[in-house]
């Protein structure tokens, strides 16, 4: 991989995935701007969320920090938000400020096509969800790999099911059941898409189905004449994208407050 092309990836990611890009995609989720940082956030959910592009990360000092803080307490039904960081960026004083930091990770990105080459494992099929039956069941699948309570898993199929197609969701079926899905979302910036929630239930791990599901998303980002795909991963899915000739361009951490 050339620094040329490392440093497009970095580029896109920086001015089209990030602030006020990356909040505007968020679905059902009200935006606001509040000094530097960009707000989106949900009474329905009871959640919040914070992004900043690269430049606005400079100008955040701690007055701004708690400017957030009084404008979600102030909406009301906000229980907690997230403040998302990035390694690249100057440290913030969030743990002063009560907020927990959780897993760091990876961001990921590479040429699209590549990943449309894994195969489908034997007995496995993998395809985009498309009713809302298959909607409800992947939901819950998703929901019970990632530990989300049914609240969080009503109000997923509440925002997705009006235009099922629309949510990008694929999953993966086994023994008359989904035991894998992950989402796909077109990007601010032209052929670019984001690759997001990748899950497979722990018994049905190491089967080639996470790769399977990177696969079918692929096949339909080509179909639309996408070129690069970016993932912000975890340590189990970091390396599957690696081996596929995605190179790591930054790392990002969420924080989190509880209101």
């Amino acid at each position: 991989m050339s620094s040329d092309t490392c440093d497009l990836y970095r580029h896109l990611y920086a001015t089209s995935m990030r602030g006020e890009a990356e909040v505007r995609r968020m679905a059902g989720m009200n935006v606001h701007q509040c000094g530097p940082v960009w707000v989106a956030y949900s009474k329905e959910r009871g959640w919040g969320f914070v992004s900043y592009s690269p430049e606005q990360a400079l100008k955040i000092n701690e007055s701004d920090i708690q400017a957030v803080i009084e404008f979600l307490a102030g909406v009301g039904d906000i229980d907690s938000f997230e403040w998302k960081t990035w390694a690249s960026d100057p440290a913030l004083p969030l743990a002063e400020l009560g907020f927990v930091r959780g897993e760091e990770e990876v961001v990921m990105m590479g040429d699209i096509d590549v990943l449309a080459d894994y195969p489908i494992p034997a007995g496995v099929e993998v395809r985009q969800v498309l009713t809302e039956e298959e909607l409800v069941a992947a939901s819950h699948t998703r929901s019970a790999v990632f530990g989300l309570n049914a609240k969080r898993t009503r109000q997923f199929i509440d925002r997705n099911v009006g235009d099922i197609e629309g949510a990008g969701l694929f999953a993966a079926w086994a023994d008359g059941a989904v035991v894998g899905t992950g989402r796909m979302e077109k990007s601010a910036a032209d052929g670019v898409v984001g690759l997001f929630s990748g899950a497979v239930v722990e018994k049905y791990r190491g089967r080639g189905i996470y790769r399977a599901l990177l696969a079918a998303r692929a096949h339909k980002a080509c179909s639309w004449g996408m070129q690069f795909a970016y993932s912000e991963c975890s340590p189990y899915s970091a390396p599957i994208l690696q081996r596929a000739g995605f190179v790591p361009i930054e790392h990002t951490t969420p924080a989190e407050l509880r209101l």
